[in-house]
């Protein structure tokens, strides 16, 4: 049986395996030689993986660019929320999320 995420690069399966965890309050994309790659697989997956791929290598700045440009996708918006509230910026991510609240 093949994982989720077996599809993707092996390079990006990487950011799956990561130990320990990534940081809740990352300062800098994990692997920033990933950032090309994720990119590019934006013709073959919906922008919601790309924004999420993104935040798993921890690289908000990307994450929020994908996000941001597809506001009022539902995926997307979940994953806007999530990115700000890694950033610490939980009072933005209650706008975005539909399975938040206002604080």
């Amino acid at each position: 049986m093949s994982s989720p995420h077996s599809s993707l690069p092996t390079a990006v399966q990487s950011l799956f395996l990561r130990s320990p965890a990534p940081s809740l309050r990352p300062s800098k994309p994990y692997d920033t030689s990933l950032t090309p790659v994720i990119s590019s697989l934006s013709s073959q997956y919906p922008p919601s993986v790309i924004s999420g791929l993104h935040l798993l290598n921890d690289d908000i700045e990307n994450a929020h660019v994908v996000a941001q440009a597809h506001e009022g996708d539902a995926s997307c918006d979940t994953w806007h929320a999530f990115l700000h509230r890694r950033e610490g910026d939980y009072w933005n991510s209650g706008w975005y999320a539909p399975c938040t609240t206002h604080v």
